[in-house]
């Protein structure tokens, strides 16, 4: 109840639903985390640990904001922080596709 999502749905009078996996990345993952997975990849799935798909289009529940906060794993995870230019590009392929699944109502 007191993560950046919860607090900025408080202050929008919008119903929190928290997806998290901890240490996936944009770019890459934190180490020990044991998935190859980025989530751009783990986003369009039922179920984070298999391949099924949701399907956004049938979905009875629909979000009035979509709050995104990654990146601290592909910084701070042990590795090599990935080039600026490497994490922009996938931060922008990560928000376009949230946005083809999730456009604005």
């Amino acid at each position: 109840r007191h993560s950046w999502a919860h607090m900025l749905c408080r202050m929008c009078v919008a119903e929190p639903c928290v997806i998290g996996w901890s240490g996936v990345g944009v770019v890459q993952n934190a180490i020990g985390t044991g998935g190859k997975h980025r989530i751009a990849e783990i986003y369009e799935r039922c179920l984070g640990n298999d391949g099924s798909r949701f399907d956004f289009a049938t979905a009875a529940w629909s979000p009035q904001i979509v709050c995104v906060d990654v990146g601290a794993n592909d910084v701070y995870g042990g590795r090599a922080p990935p080039s600026e230019a490497a994490f922009v590009d996938a931060y922008v392929a990560l928000l376009q596709l949230i946005r083809r699944h999730r456009p604005q109502p």
